[in-house]
């Protein structure tokens, strides 16, 4: 798995990666009464299918908005490693 670009801020981030010759991108976001966690596949048009929200991906922990901003960017990394794993157990 190799890490394309990676962006990170409160209540949003994102990580693109390619496994097995294929990109995704997985974002991680929180706000007012929201937590969400999203991995979508690139097309080979150039658009991005959704494959998994947070539901799907074991370890998903929502992030509570009212937690300090280091705590809410831990929860977004936490999140982004799990789909991480989530991609590498489907070796999808």
């Amino acid at each position: 798995m190799r890490t394309i670009i990676e962006n990170e801020r409160v209540g949003y981030s994102s990580k693109t990666i390619e496994h097995n010759n294929k990109k995704f991108k997985i974002a991680a976001t929180n706000g007012n009464c929201y937590s969400h966690l999203i991995i979508e596949v690139y097309c080979k048009d150039g658009g991005l299918e959704q494959i998994a929200f947070e539901f799907d991906i074991p370890n998903y922990k929502p992030v509570t908005y009212i937690d300090s901003d280091e705590r809410r960017l831990e929860g977004q990394r936490a999140n982004i490693k799990a789909a991480e794993d989530y991609i590498n157990i489907l070796d999808y």
